[in-house]
């Protein structure tokens, strides 16, 4: 009897072992988070961001922002999002923490999709993906609350992970990407980003201001600025350099700009020096903003 007991012991641990190797049809089996709508988290999960950076490569963005006078207005928006693509069987995630109404439309790879808006993320159907390169078009409102609207400028601070509050974006640092930005703003403001103005065009009481493409960068670096700042521009040590300021005493002006121009210059020559590798990006340009948040925030090329 023991004899039987052991076999049939042997046999049944057997089944479990083969059964648990060959899992059955209806069995769940494991996919990547954004696969399915119930593994979707608020925020940027780490299992998100790994299986993101596993999947997508050459990320450029091109965005188009018009910002009207009045702070309170909706600052209308078009995005499109281009980039390589592994895996194309499981659904993509874009970051967007806002409300689901702001996204108007939603074209992927040229094929027009009703928007699907869940935890703060906007989802890209698989059926309209594609192994290789893919295109994202999105028109859409963008988000306020990174924006730092005031009457006659605004500003963004997107570190560490606000991108994702104005526009759709992979918000996570190790998904580097290049931006192409257009700003409409009221033509007497000024605008500032990450990268050199290529274009200004003025017309019907606007400036439309054309951005080359930036440099590769983290979102969190992504910048513009826009309002009525004086600009004051100025070569040191070979390099020109533009400062961006809202200050009305001329004598506070005369008695500092030379000085802030300066410790700029000193600043940057010592960490070449001292790290051995010059400066990376296409230019070097600051803006002093009245009331910031922070001591200073160090966007690539625009420096607040």
């Amino acid at each position: 009897m023991k004899k039987i007991c052991g076999v049939l012991g042997l046999s049944l641990g057997l089944m479990l072992i083969l059964n648990a190797c060959n899992p059955s049809q209806d069995q769940a089996v494991t996919t990547p988070i954004e696969a399915t709508k119930s593994a979707i988290e608020s925020g940027v999960a780490l299992s998100l961001a790994q299986s993101r950076a596993e999947r997508i490569s050459d990320i450029i963005y091109d965005l188009d922002f018009t910002i009207p006078p009045n702070k309170t207005a909706d600052i209308d928006a078009k995005e499109t999002v281009r980039f390589n693509l592994t895996q194309s069987q499981h659904d993509l995630l874009l970051d967007f923490r806002e409300d689901a109404d702001k996204i108007k439309t939603l074209h992927v790879n040229g094929a027009s999709t009703e928007p699907v808006h869940e935890n703060e993320h906007l989802i890209i159907p698989a059926k309209l993906l594609k192994s290789g390169p893919n295109i994202i078009d999105i028109d859409f409102i963008a988000g306020n609350s990174s924006l730092n609207r005031n009457p006659d400028y605004l500003y963004t601070l997107f570190v560490p992970d606000r991108a994702r509050t104005v526009f759709p974006v992979f918000d996570q640092p190790n998904l580097k990407a290049h931006y192409n930005l257009k700003l409409t703003t009221p033509s007497n403001w000024t605008a500032l980003s990450n990268a050199p103005v290529a274009n200004i065009t003025k017309k019907d009481g606007q400036a439309h201001y054309q951005f080359e493409t930036s440099d590769l960068m983290s979102s969190y670096l992504f910048s513009f600025v826009a309002g009525e700042f004086k600009t004051v521009t100025r070569k040191m040590n070979g390099r020109v350099m533009t400062l961006l300021h809202r200050e009305t005493d001329p004598d506070k002006i005369n008695r500092n700009i030379g000085d802030i121009f300066q410790a700029h210059s000193d600043a940057l020559a010592w960490l070449e020096d001292y790290t051995n590798i010059p400066y990376p990006f296409k230019k070097f340009d600051f803006v002093a903003i009245p009331g910031f948040q922070y001591g200073g925030m160090e966007h690539v090329g625009a420096i607040q």
